[in-house]
């Protein structure tokens, strides 16, 4: 129980600095409260169960406010509630934010940026395609209005066809978390993404052929070391893009031939491994030689470097692969382990593919059967492009 007296301005600043947090209540004001922290600070709260929720309302620190205007402060809170509404929900959907693009902001701030990989996407899709909405009222915004802007993301985009309906797609789905994540924070909102159908898009099956796979390689001369050396990792592992990015020292062993990924970097929370051909050997060795922690160090606030786009751009103009796309070289790899005679199962155990039928047929599987196909489908690569 806090204990009780009549505050006073003398009496406040006569109260001792606590080795803990301690509560004061107002003798005077039924719901005021003062609250000393160690630091010496004080501040004012207001404390009454509203909608069987007992939550501290913070009204102000001692001495920018004092006594009487705390507790007219107070008084107002108790008048709001006596009308039948919620100040504490008033306030947390002022601090979330009206629009959408706050709404937005705060849902970046606070979940995406501390806890998914990809925010750093997800902040340019959101620049990209939901500009439109951003300065609107999220309670205002329909289902009708999220249909527009989907057909208008379809027509616009700069990828054509399925590339467009998987962008539009995309954009929506993070409109619908965004409003999820606001009502789960207890915002008054319907979600008018909640029920979208999304657009049905083409599954994408292009890879390297013998005669692409040249052009790639000789374009591929013409980039730093570390490019190099990263697009290569890339095509002989079969690993998307992300994991190449990060891939660190400690979670490869040369003598064993086995690249291990960290289950932090999969949405399945498992770890897995990788199986590295002579020719992912010889270009770890060369890393090896000349770079320690990341495999790819760079001084970026993660440690290790981060967007490849512009050396990609770079080879597709040089090779004359307009269309071919980064995660098309992990299509490669599985293409030319499926063109030297390897079994689907195994593809997939190389690939860490999670289909919960091929589980069954991956704990089968030894890892020399799929050494044999990584190394098979990769010197038929390289044998192509020579």
């Amino acid at each position: 129980m806090a204990e009780k007296f009549n505050f006073t301005k003398q009496g406040v600043e006569a109260l001792p600095v606590p080795g803990k947090r301690i509560k004061y209540r107002d003798k005077v004001c039924k719901y005021l409260y003062l609250e000393s922290y160690p630091s010496g600070k004080k501040v004012f709260l207001y404390i009454r169960c509203v909608n069987y929720k007992t939550t501290p309302f913070k009204i102000g620190y001692f001495p920018e406010l004092n006594v009487a205007e705390a507790r007219i402060e107070a008084d107002r809170l108790s008048t709001e509630i006596a009308k039948g509404k919620d100040p504490l929900r008033q306030r947390k959907e002022k601090r979330l934010g009206e629009t959408f693009g706050e709404l937005f902001n705060t849902y970046y701030e606070q979940h995406l940026k501390p806890n998914c990989r990809t925010h750093e996407e997800e902040l340019r899709k959101f620049k990209t395609y939901l500009g439109d909405i951003a300065s609107q009222r999220a309670n205002e915004i329909t289902q009708a209005d999220i249909n527009i802007l989907h057909k208008k993301i379809i027509a616009t985009t700069k990828r054509k066809n399925s590339g467009g309906k998987v962008m539009a797609n995309r954009a929506i789905m993070l409109i619908r978390q965004v409003f999820n994540f606001g009502i789960e924070c207890g915002l008054k909102l319907i979600n008018p993404a909640a029920s979208f159908k999304k657009a049905k898009e083409e599954s994408r099956e292009k890879f390297l052929d013998a005669i692409e796979l040249k052009r790639f390689f000789e374009a591929l001369k013409f980039e730093s070391t570390t490019w190099q050396h990263f697009f290569l990792l890339c095509l002989f592992t079969g690993a998307r893009r992300s994991n190449v990015l990060s891939m660190h020292w400690n979670n490869i062993d040369i003598e064993r031939r086995i690249w291990r990924i960290p289950a932090q970097e999969f949405k399945t929370g498992k770890a897995k491994e990788v199986v590295l051909s002579t020719a992912a050997i010889s270009v770890l060795k060369e890393r090896a030689a000349i770079s320690f922690g990341y495999v790819f160090p760079s001084d970026a606030k993660s440690g290790h470097i981060e967007e490849p786009k512009s050396a990609w751009e770079r080879i597709r103009i040089r090779s004359g692969l307009k269309e071919v796309r980064i995660h098309d070289l992990r299509r490669t790899h599985g293409s030319w382990q499926a063109a030297t005679g390897a079994s689907l199962a195994i593809i997939g155990k190389s690939l860490g593919h999670d289909s919960t039928q091929a589980t069954a047929i991956y704990a089968r599987l030894n890892t020399s059967s799929v050494e044999q196909a990584v190394e098979k489908a990769t010197q038929a690569m390289l044998e192509a492009a020579r």
